[in-house]
């Protein structure tokens, strides 16, 4: 896996029809060929009240990950039930549901949207992945992993302000994590010496590979970012 373990969190994922929750620990994610699809996501992650891992290969849908536990449950699939004339030959009395929209419809992706951007207006929640307009297909997109990152590459370190480290209480937005963007490595050092590829340092954890403005970059995590995904 290509990225620190998200140590408690709330797994949404819509494909067709409404999102289904699931509440897991020790969610693990990475991007991968399966199949024709070369940017699939294989998440591997343990419900909650189970031991076992479970693994799950994306390869279509949306996909949103919040931090924590206890957030609710997306608009589900059924309409208002329809109740039809009693049978002739029985008497018995039945009830018919249809979906609220139809699979695949647009609907169920904008409804989530819009439950989405309430719950986290209201509650503050944080979004740890959020993957609704991922490129299953996208043949272009380069995959790396650690080992292959270099000091040409830019980098994001996470945390910070103005070249300074900042505690969770001091950011601007509790629900968006401050960052600076460089340029190379080199770059980064300037500010924050104790960066390097090989090793964490005592104020940073990484490097970890992702996605930045120009593209895929070498991150460093702030210990109290560290901690915040790790929860």
């Amino acid at each position: 896996m290509a990225r620190t373990a998200i140590q408690r969190g709330t797994i949404y994922l819509g494909i067709g029809f409404a999102y289904r929750r699931v509440e897991a620990r020790d969610i693990r994610y990475q991007i991968g060929r399966a199949g024709q699809f070369s940017q699939a996501i294989e998440l591997i992650f343990i419900c909650k009240g189970c031991r076992k891992p479970s693994t799950k290969v994306v390869v279509t849908g949306k996909l949103v990950v919040l931090a924590g536990w206890g957030h609710p449950n997306s608009p589900g699939d059924w309409g208002d039930s329809m109740p039809l004339s009693p049978m002739r030959w029985s008497g018995f009395k039945a009830t018919i549901q249809y979906p609220r929209f139809p699979f695949g419809d647009q609907g169920w992706v904008t409804e989530f949207d819009a439950f989405l951007k309430d719950y986290l207006d209201r509650s503050g929640a944080q979004v740890l992945l959020d993957y609704r307009e991922h490129d299953f297909k996208n043949e272009y997109q380069l995959h790396y992993i650690k080992k292959e990152l270099t000091p040409e590459m830019p980098v994001l370190v996470t945390g910070v302000i103005a070249g300074r480290i900042v505690p969770v209480d001091q950011w601007p937005n509790k629900r968006e994590i401050p960052a600076q963007e460089f340029l190379t490595l080199a770059d980064a050092q300037k500010v924050f010496p104790d960066l390097a590829l090989k090793h964490s340092s005592k104020r940073f954890w990484g490097p970890i590979v992702d996605e930045c403005q120009h593209g895929i970059c070498t991150r460093f995590d702030s210990l109290d970012v560290f901690e915040r995904l790790s929860r």
